[in-house]
């Protein structure tokens, strides 16, 4: 993990002191700690042991949030993915059987082929920090989203981020749910 930069936007100023918007730069770093570095006319530095800690001291439940500069790629699950993989090619060399019901031989053979795929996909995963960043069209449609929802011009960066992630993780969700079989599969045919 590389460090990660991220800065503080308070929606609703709680304390009547720093006022409303970016409040806060910062980074967390590779071991989990966090230096952030206060705005304003009093600004100061202060370092974390733990991000979430400086989340639940200066959060004020909600009123103020943590954004990333780059949206945070959702974590891999490789014994999940394994196993998709595994019965995706079983499935695929056995149409008319289901990788529920593969024999224990195959269970390993099929294991040992999804362990092959795998090897290959570390340099992809390792690279996905600079995948997480939209395209500049994909950027430019979500503004036009953003600011056809009401948000102004000032929160469309952070408007754009945080739809960005969401679709990140719902894609990230949608690909690791089991996908149901079309009825051509069902009755054993190959999939076209």
């Amino acid at each position: 993990m590389n460090p990660q930069l991220f800065h503080l936007q308070r929606d609703r100023d709680i304390s009547g002191v720093s006022g409303t918007g970016r409040v806060a730069d910062g980074v967390q770093w590779t071991d989990g700690t966090a230096t952030v570095r206060w705005l304003g006319e009093r600004p100061s530095t202060v370092h974390w042991d733990r991000l979430t800690d400086a989340i639940a001291v200066h959060g004020h439940g909600g009123a103020t949030r943590l954004v990333w500069a780059t949206p945070q790629p959702p974590a891999v699950d490789r014994v999940a993915l394994r196993g998709r993989i595994a019965a995706a090619i079983y499935e695929h060399n056995n149409p008319a059987r289901r990788w529920a019901d593969a024999h224990p031989d195959d269970l390993l053979a099929y294991g040992a082929d999804a362990d092959a795929v795998l090897a290959v996909l570390p340099a992809f995963v390792d690279q996905v920090d600079q995948v997480a960043v939209p395209s500049p069209a994909v950027r430019k449609t979500l503004r036009r989203w953003a600011y056809a929802a009401g948000h102004i011009e000032s929160e469309l960066d952070d408007a754009v981020n945080r739809m960005y992630v969401q679709i990140a993780r719902d894609m990230h969700r949608t690909a690791d749910e089991p996908q149901p079989a079309t009825e051509a599969q069902q009755d054993g045919a190959q999939p076209s």
